[in-house]
């Protein structure tokens, strides 16, 4: 009885809670630059960058890059 009891409170509590709150009201965007580089026939390193804006270009509110290595094992 204590870990449903438990589950519903914990739902409550965050559904209602103020942290989840939109304060703003500026309109931001997402920018998404990615590439491919070609190392050999199989082989690539895709590069992934994702900043995202409250106002254009004044201040990055989150930033996100990504590196990777691909193996392709058919041309398919």
């Amino acid at each position: 009885m204590l870990r449903p009891f438990s589950l519903l409170l914990f739902l409550i509590f965050t559904t209602i809670g103020s942290a989840q709150e939109y304060t703003k009201n500026d309109v931001g965007n997402w920018m998404v630059f990615s590439m491919e580089n070609q190392l050999s026939e199989k082989w690539s390193v895709p590069l992934i960058g994702t900043p995202s804006y409250e106002n254009w270009a004044e201040q990055t509110e989150f930033g996100f890059a990504r590196m990777g290595l691909t193996y392709k094992t058919s041309p398919n």
